[in-house]
């Protein structure tokens, strides 16, 4: 080549080949993308005037689906909120067909709708479903490192405590808590100072002697699908399980604590305050929920 030659190429602009994945929603049975704008100011959505229903799907199938039906309904009368034509499968298929998903984990937002401020003028409940492909298949054991307590927040045992309310203030504080001491998770009390939940769990204890406790739904405590369905799940497996009130020094003392959510499964904690902890029984749930699911 000569030395003032200029490469054929040095002007050629190369272009890299986006794909962009769209992700489709359900806003009140129609398909969105992600992307659009769907809300205005106005909406009661900013109010957290609603409430939040979360579960796995695995394999095209919603998991425990009559609970979380029963579930919707019940928080619907607590809030005085009227959903009509909801079908929980038929809208959650709608989001699983459009993008190609046999195993998601799914959210469902509702919400009072119409004018109003603190005082709405209608119960008409709006809907909207979104699904996220994380790679799960079945439930397996997820493990907590380190958990302590809460010494800056506590929750009410006010009946609209066992709401998944769309207001997540008090857990969002409590993370950033746990977060600031190096803990994994955070456990809440009551007023009453018993145990009432973690941030997005519940929590179950196996004391020393063997006997199984979760806070009772007058602590405050969310009612959660999954503790529902593992209180059924031990009491068909002749484990003595208590819904009662527990004190700090029994969480202390207990040899497992595990929590559980219908997106997790279970949760086993390692260490609470240091302390080692063993997981015997949220091993053999995680069995025992996927048998239940036929997986």
């Amino acid at each position: 080549m000569h030395g003032g030659s200029t490469c054929k190429f040095s002007n050629l602009r190369l272009h890299r080949i986006v794909f962009v994945v769209m992700i489709y929603i359900n806003f009140n049975g129609s398909l969105h993308f992600k992307t659009d704008v769907i809300f205005t100011s106005q909406n009661r959505f900013a109010f957290g005037d609603g409430f939040i229903e979360s579960f796995r799907v695995f394999n095209d199938k919603i998991t425990f689906e009559t609970l979380h039906e029963n579930r919707i309904k019940a928080s619907c009368e607590v809030l005085f909120l009227e959903l009509e034509k909801f079908n929980l499968e038929e809208e959650v298929s709608k989001v699983l067909i459009a993008n190609k998903l046999k195993n998601a984990r799914v959210r469902i937002h509702f919400f009072r709708v119409g004018n109003g401020r603190y005082l709405p003028e209608t119960n008409q409940c709006n809907f909207l479903v979104e699904a996220e492909d994380d790679n799960v298949q079945a439930f397996h054991l997820h493990t907590i490192e380190t958990i302590s307590l809460s010494k800056q927040y506590f929750k009410a045992s006010h009946s609209l405590g066992n709401i998944k309310s769309s207001s997540a203030l008090l857990f969002v504080l409590a993370a950033k808590e746990a977060n600031k001491n190096t803990w994994n998770d955070a456990i809440l009390l009551n007023e009453n100072k018993a145990i009432c939940e973690a941030t997005s769990s519940n929590v179950f204890i196996r004391k020393s002697d063997g006997l199984l406790l979760t806070p009772p739904l007058n602590s405050g405590c969310v009612a959660g699908v999954m503790r529902q369905k593992v209180l059924q799940l031990l009491q068909q497996n002749s484990y003595q399980i208590y819904e009662q009130n527990f004190t700090v020094s029994e969480l202390e003392n207990a040899a497992e604590i595990f929590l559980t959510n219908a997106t997790k499964g279970i949760q086993s904690v390692v260490k609470f305050n240091n302390k080692k902890l063993e997981n015997n029984i949220a091993i053999e749930l995680v069995s025992l929920l996927n048998k239940e699911i036929g997986l």
